[in-house]
């Protein structure tokens, strides 16, 4: 991969957001950037829809 911006997009399947309610597993990371930011995100709405999330991004991405 070549030095430059990237897009990085998290997406969390709805199937894994019931199981959040018990005791998260903690979680190593390599790269204290990401743990950083994964370990201080909000957490997803339940009412979060990935394929809307995705359509939304590729309508911007391409200027649709």
């Amino acid at each position: 991969m070549a030095p430059g911006q990237v897009e990085v997009i998290i997406l969390q399947s709805s199937s894994t957001l019931a199981k959040t309610s018990e005791q998260p597993k903690k979680r190593e990371y390599k790269v204290q950037a990401l743990k950083d930011l994964l370990e201080n995100a909000p957490p997803t709405p339940l009412e979060f829809d990935v394929e809307q999330a995705k359509w939304e991004y590729l309508k911007e991405k391409h200027n649709l």
